[in-house]
């Protein structure tokens, strides 16, 4: 019943994101520039057609002067724009820091265990960060995995194992608390975070 509220919900802020989305897409100031920038135009043209020199040079004057400003109006709106979106970068990383500081405590804490354990094992080569490739460090948790820690006999080997894999709960508290103190639906119906990165 829970499970079938959530998706309903989930569905409607999608539906609500992609019509908000559809008109936002649809800049209309630009559209009304545009227009206006089309009428300009249309009286320069028609100026060609009046015989009247003085008329002709009023309609000319007034058809590049809706012109002129039509485009210095185009001009400011796309500076604006950019640095609206400039500024809206900068609060999503504001917002989102908190947690990838998290995630990246976890990940250097547990990158520092796996090099410690391979100190101890004499393996050449240890994991540094930050990694360009990650195929390496994946196959090495993939062999990892494989051993049954529980059937081996040796206790200082048993030891060993135990102590890599012991991860402190504070990093995942952490990551956790952080992750359910962001607002997602909000940032989602704001345009702050897209479809994709709510899913």
């Amino acid at each position: 019943m829970w499970i079938k509220k959530w998706k309903i919900k989930r569905n409607l802020i999608s539906v609500m994101t992609k019509i908000k989305a559809f008109f936002e897409k649809r800049n209309w100031n630009y559209v009304a520039i545009i227009a206006i920038i089309f009428g300009g135009a249309v009286v320069v043209y028609t100026s060609c057609w009046i015989n009247d020199s003085d008329r002709r040079n009023i309609a000319v004057g007034i058809g590049t002067g809706i012109i002129t400003s039509a485009l210095v109006t185009l001009y400011l709106e796309i500076i604006n724009a950019q640095i609206e979106r400039k500024k809206l970068q900068k609060y999503k990383k504001m917002i989102f820091s908190p947690l990838c500081d998290s995630v990246r405590k976890l990940y250097i804490h547990i990158i520092l265990n796996i090099d410690e354990y391979r100190v101890r094992e004499e393996k050449k080569t240890l994991f540094f960060i930050p990694m360009k490739e990650t195929k390496e460090i994946s196959d090495f948790f993939k062999k990892m995995q494989e051993i049954d820690i529980e059937s081996i006999t040796e206790e200082k080997e048993k030891r060993k194992l135990e102590e890599f894999s012991t991860i402190s709960l504070v990093y995942f508290k952490e990551i956790i608390s952080q992750y359910e103190g962001l607002p997602f639906e909000s940032l989602l119906l704001d345009n702050i975070i897209t479809q994709e990165e709510y899913d």
